[in-house]
């Protein structure tokens, strides 16, 4: 994938990884900026289940051309698979439920409840994947609290 090449082992990564993994969150904190702003007014017309079947459908072939593009066979092992089974399980509630909340409330209150979803992914990866917290991560979580506490 995207910044693979810069893999060195298990648990390390090179600065140019980390830089690179950061300019790749910049991409999708913008994408998904842009996301939410068009399934804003998409919603205005349409209902939430049509705008989460166009969008998956569009995801999804970015993701098949992407695939396409890079000229690699993927290599699947069922385990893997049944964690991106239950990925796409809870994206999926997910996305329903955003653009519920959306159609419903404000853009900024909708986005930045969804949007600390962050907050769970870190402290899931904490209990069960074991990845340590840094002073940093603690710093993201609490800027996080106090946006979503004066929202």
């Amino acid at each position: 994938g995207l910044g693979d090449e810069y893999v060195l082992e298990p648990g390390r990564r090179s600065r140019h990884m980390r830089q690179t993994a950061f300019l790749l969150a910049v991409v999708a904190m913008l994408s998904w900026g842009l996301w939410v702003v068009f399934a804003r007014v998409a919603g205005e017309t349409l209902t939430g289940e049509v705008i989460v079947v166009i969008t998956y459908l569009v995801g999804g072939a970015v993701g098949v051309a992407y695939l396409l593009l890079r000229g690699t066979t993927p290599t699947f092992s069922s385990t893997a698979v049944t964690y991106a089974v239950a990925s796409g399980l809870f994206f999926g509630i997910g996305g329903l439920a955003c653009y519920a909340a959306l159609r419903r409330g404000t853009t900024a209150a909708a986005t930045t409840v969804a949007a600390m979803y962050f907050v769970v992914a870190s402290l899931l990866a904490f209990v069960f994947l074991g990845e340590p917290p840094r002073v940093r991560d603690g710093i993201g979580l609490g800027v996080g609290a106090v946006l979503l506490l004066a929202t």
